[in-house]
């Protein structure tokens, strides 16, 4: 999927992959950074926003505004996540409630903006234990441990 020179959202963009990849988008496309700042920092995107496509969108994935801030979007790419998995174990709720309920809400809110693509991050953990590194998308048997 080519991205230049279009309109492309990043999800928790003032973490630390979604500052990078928004880094090297800069300039190539427009940029809107979305991130609620619960983990991740605005300086991260200094170096995105100073080249002037780029705009910053403070928004919680489980707020009202999401379609409105998608309008126009193309592509979207998500980053955004409870970062401390280990929270989930002692109280599932919020990490349900921000990871699984703020994907489908964004899902919802790219298809009401009328999206056409969506890339979702995700970790090698989706693989389990493999015994190649690194590991091929279609590695097999898939035994997830998070």
């Amino acid at each position: 999927m080519k991205l230049r020179d279009r309109r492309v959202a990043i999800t928790g963009a003032a973490g630390f992959i979604g500052s990078h990849v928004a880094d090297v988008l800069a300039g190539s496309c427009d940029l809107v950074l979305i991130d609620n700042l619960s983990s991740g920092k605005k300086g991260n995107l200094a170096g995105a926003l100073k080249k002037g496509r780029a705009t910053f969108v403070k928004e919680d994935l489980l707020g009202a505004r999401l379609a409105g801030v998608l309008k126009g979007t193309e592509v979207v790419i998500h980053f955004a996540a409870n970062p401390d998995v280990r929270t989930g174990a002692d109280d599932p709720k919020p990490t349900f409630e921000e990871n699984i309920v703020g994907t489908f809400r964004l899902l919802d809110a790219a298809r009401k903006a009328g999206v056409k693509g969506f890339v979702l991050a995700s970790t090698s953990t989706v693989y389990g234990e493999a015994t190649r590194v690194p590991t091929p998308e279609e590695y097999a048997p898939l035994m997830p441990i998070s």
